[in-house]
């Protein structure tokens, strides 16, 4: 199929979702962009209860624009209640599109993962696709929720910044930029920062440690809470800071010696993000070793990753530590071998562009 033919609009949950995304499908291929909530705060991160209720809101609004969707050839839902509920009126013939997509679907919960396998089964008709970040979710998705492998296309979560944030510009900006004696750690979903906190307080009480998380992290909250009753005792070494602006979070990571990310659990895509950041800022990654860091990292090639991390933790910073600056160098440049054979702003639009046009 041409691509002026694909006659497409994207329907988010809300105009802060996959922004370089959206801009890159209006301006190549002229797709339409129908916001159904509109959020002046720069976060997209929520609790539950106000997902909840911003679906109910999206739903209504999505109804009252029904007609502009019923007339596009291709849709592309972002958001998963959004998603949910197109599948359900694609399914019901209410909208007839000739495709219908699930961006970025992910679910990380192995509960969430056993209530929507029975939901989606009816619904992923001929017509509809999800949309994954990453390849080892296709197996994931397949044995825990039955989802036919043809359901499912890849698309990496690599660099969507075509304009004043790429590869070439950030790289050139940080050239005066120095290291400070600390290390960083960021990030939201799926993120074990108890693990990380117990274990940094015990074997590194004089080492410095930057948390940048979210006031939807439960053990950030309940850490800061524990440091407020404590000042007397409170650790100097450890900085815990909530749902900072990204220029701020990256003021941060740029700084770092490394940048740690502890994982919860193996359950799909998590983290690539804030990989990706330290990609471009040639930033030494140590991660737990789960399926989604692997198409990132390769492990003691271009980052670490850790089996077991509360045990491989010690003596990975203690490497880092006594490494030389031309065995950074080499990590750094494997790393960017790594970004722009599968990560770079090229390679994945072009992707993007062939999945749509081929289908």
């Amino acid at each position: 199929m041409k691509k002026e033919d694909l006659k497409g609009i994207v329907v988010r949950g809300n105009n802060n979702s996959y922004e370089n995304v959206c801009t890159f499908l209006k301006k190549t291929l002229a797709f339409e962009i129908l916001n159904l909530q509109v959020k002046k705060n720069g976060s997209s991160i929520i609790s539950k209860k106000e997902g909840f209720k911003e679906g109910i809101k999206s739903y209504i609004f999505l109804l009252k624009n029904i007609s502009k969707i019923k007339e596009k050839e291709t849709i592309i839902s972002i958001g998963h209640y959004t998603s949910l509920f197109l599948f359900v009126l694609n399914k019901l013939h209410i909208i007839h599109p000739r495709k219908l997509y699930w961006w970025a679907f992910f679910i990380h919960s192995s509960k969430m993962q056993r209530i929507l396998k029975v939901i989606l089964k009816p619904l992923l008709v001929q017509n509809t696709n999800l949309i994954l970040f990453s390849k080892c979710e296709i197996q994931l998705y397949k044995e825990k929720m039955g989802i036919s492998e043809n359901k499912m296309i890849s698309i990496p979560y690599g660099d969507w910044n075509s304009e004043g944030r790429n590869r070439q510009i950030t790289t050139e900006n940080l050239q005066n930029k120095t290291e400070e004696n600390y290390y960083f750690s960021g990030g939201y979903s799926n993120r074990d920062y108890r693990s990380l906190l117990q274990t940094w307080t015990k074997l590194f009480p004089e080492k410095k440690l930057i948390i940048i998380g979210s006031k939807n992290n439960k053990d950030l909250l309940e850490y800061l809470k524990k440091q407020e009753t404590t000042q007397k005792n409170a650790s100097t070494s450890i900085s815990v800071m909530l749902d900072m602006p990204s220029e701020e979070f990256d003021r941060y990571l740029i700084g770092a010696r490394a940048c740690i990310l502890p994982f919860r659990e193996n359950t799909g895509a998590s983290g690539q993000s804030v990989t990706l950041r330290c990609m471009k800022y040639h930033k030494l990654i140590v991660s737990t070793d789960i399926y989604i860091m692997r198409e990132y990292v390769k492990d003691r090639v271009s980052g670490f990753l850790l089996k077991d991390f509360d045990k491989d933790l010690k003596n990975t910073i203690k490497l880092i530590e006594i490494m030389s600056d031309s065995e950074k160098e080499k990590m750094k440049s494997e790393q960017d071998s790594i970004f722009n054979k599968k990560f770079a702003h090229e390679v994945i639009t072009s992707r993007l562009v062939k999945t749509l046009c081929d289908r």
